[in-house]
């Protein structure tokens, strides 16, 4: 009997782990989470505009949750958070570029005190600031009864919402799910978004998934602290993996050193070649009057200079080690 009973159980813990088909949560084998102090950060986003969303959306007349400021959420990993309230958003940025290199090329923190409590965000790129696209989400947690409040979740049923593991263990995202989408350049990402998900399971409220599917995650979440509502999607900060461009830590960049740049031809008519910098390094460049006109990530090397007007310009290229700085013409 014994040994039935040992079997019956190891038949049922294997059938529930292979009902969940993604990372688990932090500390298990195959989790995907990234500690706040992990060597592979580079930098962390550097600024932060909130849009509120609701206390509870089936009841707008409550109003929207006030917790937190923007500010909160740039730097390094810790306590500040910014609440975003039900189908709140907040964007992300930095001075430099995310781009698309090995493994996850940022990660996005929440604050939940649990590996099961947990508060979902979607998560979109831009290269623009005006087109956004959204890394696609799965939840595979069960809709049949709403998570309540106090619910709670498991991590190895999400994928790609932000989230999915505790506080000060990050989200990873990688970039190459999103490659040969028209209006993204993945070696040039220069915003990124969180939306909240819902999480009622009511149609009416519900967030979907990528595969049309309700998520569900606890609902409500009006929450007062010192006379401040609180909801939805604690945002904690954004880690930058694969980055190029002025390192942020918590209030404050970190000054690379400067040398000069070496490009050629000089004049230039159509290609300038640009020598010992790092491949996907952050150009820009300013005219003769010291405007900033463009900044972009270089890939190979060289710059397209056919479409600039006659003249001199300074160009300036950062490693997040060391900028560069030289002069070109152009003819």
């Amino acid at each position: 009997m014994r040994f039935s009973i040992t079997l019956l159980l190891l038949v049922v813990s294997f059938e529930t782990v292979a009902q969940n088909s993604y990372a688990p949560a932090v500390g298990l084998p195959g989790s995907k989470a990234i500690y706040k102090d992990s060597s592979i950060i580079k930098s962390w986003a550097s600024a932060c505009k909130v849009q509120r969303g609701y206390i509870d959306i089936a009841n707008k007349t409550s109003g929207k949750v006030d917790y937190g400021k923007a500010d909160y959420a740039i730097g390094k990993s810790d306590p500040g958070v910014v609440s975003l309230g039900d189908s709140g958003i907040a964007t992300l940025s930095f001075d430099g570029v995310v781009h698309n290199g090995p493994g996850p090329d940022f990660c996005v923190f929440e604050n939940s005190f649990s590996d099961n409590y947990l508060e979902l965000a979607f998560v979109e790129v831009s290269s623009d600031g005006i087109n956004y696209f959204r890394f696609p989400a799965f939840s595979e947690t069960d809709t049949a009864t709403q998570v309540g409040p106090w619910g709670f979740l498991e991590a190895s049923n999400l994928y790609n919402l932000a989230g999915k593991y505790r506080g000060q263990y990050g989200t990873p995202f990688d970039l190459q799910e999103m490659v040969n989408i028209a209006g993204l350049n993945v070696d040039s990402v220069k915003h990124i978004r969180m939306i909240d998900v819902i999480g009622s399971i009511d149609t009416n409220y519900a967030s979907f998934d990528s595969k049309g599917r309700r998520i569900n995650d606890p609902y409500p979440t009006d929450m007062p602290t010192n006379n401040l509502y609180s909801g939805g999607f604690d945002l904690d900060a954004v880690g930058l993996i694969n980055y190029t461009g002025k390192v942020f830590l918590s209030n404050h960049y970190v000054q690379p050193r400067s040398a000069e740049l070496s490009v050629f031809p000089n004049p230039a008519i159509d290609i300038l070649n640009i020598s010992k910098v790092s491949i996907n390094s952050v150009i820009t460049v300013y005219n003769i009057a010291g405007e900033r006109f463009e900044v972009n990530s270089i890939g190979d090397l060289q710059y397209d200079v056919s479409n600039l007007n006659l003249g001199l310009y300074l160009i300036e290229v950062n490693d997040g080690r060391v900028v560069y700085r030289g002069r070109f013409a152009k003819l």
